[in-house]
């Protein structure tokens, strides 16, 4: 029985848990900018992108570089080394969320100056608007803080900081929502 055991665990899922269409998946970046934002919002996550199909593959909806869909090996081989992604679950009924990507945000380019209410999207901003559409449970926007590491920041966006203007972290949807599993 014990060699039975073995051979279960080594041959089961990768995964503890099932994907579902609208699950968020929380990602430590390795870059300046990444750093960045993890200080600034005292969380180990500077990335989101959220599930838009589980089967036959899983699809991941990012603003990465520009707004797009890849798949999740895709999403994971940004991850940082030795660091795991976090999958948070939101409840709402996203039978059309793919659909609503596809229409409203695939191809619409990143927003590096992390401005709300542009034509172009930032990582966090795309989820909460795409979410929008299928719960209404979801953390607020809010004013944004670059107070760590304010040369930085300062330097990254050439002098002309954002504060204050309206905006969401992945740290806001870690907070908010429960943690089913990670990656």
């Amino acid at each position: 029985m014990a060699k039975t055991l073995l051979v279960f665990l080594f041959v089961s899922p990768l995964y503890a848990f099932k994907f579902k269409v609208g699950d968020l998946l929380l990602q430590p970046l390795h870059c300046r900018l990444c750093n960045l934002i993890e200080g600034e919002t005292n969380s180990e996550y500077s990335h989101i992108g959220i599930v838009l199909q589980t089967h036959p593959k899983v699809y991941v909806g990012e603003a990465f570089q520009k707004v797009r869909a890849v798949t999740l090996n895709e999403f994971l081989k940004k991850t940082q080394k030795h660091h795991k992604v976090r999958v948070v679950r939101p409840n709402g009924d996203f039978r059309y969320l793919k659909k609503a990507f596809r229409q409203k945000y695939e191809g619409k380019p990143y927003d590096a100056g992390f401005l709300w209410g542009d034509e172009s999207l930032y990582c966090s901003e795309l989820t909460w608007k795409l979410l929008r559409h299928f719960t209404r449970v979801l953390p607020q926007p809010k004013p944004m803080t670059f107070e760590y590491k304010r040369r930085e920041w300062y330097s990254y966006f050439k002098g002309k900081i954002p504060d204050a203007q309206i905006g969401i972290a992945p740290a806001d949807f870690e907070r908010f929502f429960k943690a089913v599993g990670e990656l």
